[in-house]
Order: C-alpha cells, then structure tokens, then sequence
C-alpha cells in the first residue's frame, strides 16, 4: 500500500471513531467547548477534567496567597482570583462583566 493510500485509511478510520479533520477545528485557536468542557489552546485540548484541576489549584493558591499574611502575597492572591474568575467566565459562556458565578 503506498503512503497517500495508508494516509487516506488512516484518516478514513479516525473520522469514522470520531475524530474531526483539521479543517473542522483549528487547534492553534484558543477556545472553550462549552459542550464538552475542552479548551484548546496554543495548538494543545485540555480536558473538562485538566480544566476542573485547574480551577482547584488557583482556587488552593488565592486562599494560601490570602492566608499568608504577607502584603506581597496578599497582591499574588489577586492574580489566582483573576485566572479564577476567568475559568468560571469561561465555563459559564460569559464574556461580558456583571455576571453570576458558580
């Protein structure tokens, strides 16, 4: 079988498992699937579940930042409620201020 052929199968048989051509879905955009909780960013598909674990470590690092007593910290903690706020803008399909959260 030459390489165009195999090419072809290959790419024949990851469609039929679901699979969408680049075509379909430009990995170097960044975006949420809000259907399946994917990000896609940079060229790389985070999971629902990676972006579930993210959520919890920025949530973990804002209270540690807040908790610390130290002013510096204090202003680090910001940063982790920002990327906080963001995911769950994300996740709720916000992009607009004023909105509800989880």
């Amino acid at each position: 079988m030459d390489e165009k052929n195999r090419s072809n199968l290959i790419e024949q048989l990851a469609m039929s498992m679901g699979a969408v051509t680049d075509a379909q879905v430009r990995l170097d955009q960044t975006r949420y699937d809000s259907s399946t909780g994917t990000m896609y960013c940079n060229g790389v598909k985070f999971s629902k579940n990676v972006v579930d674990d993210a959520l919890n470590y920025f949530r973990r690092a804002q209270a540690q930042a807040n908790a610390s007593g130290s002013r510096e910290m204090q202003n680090i903690g910001v940063y982790y409620q920002i990327a906080v706020e963001c995911i769950l803008m994300m996740e709720n399909g916000q992009n607009n201020t004023g909105g509800e959260k989880k």
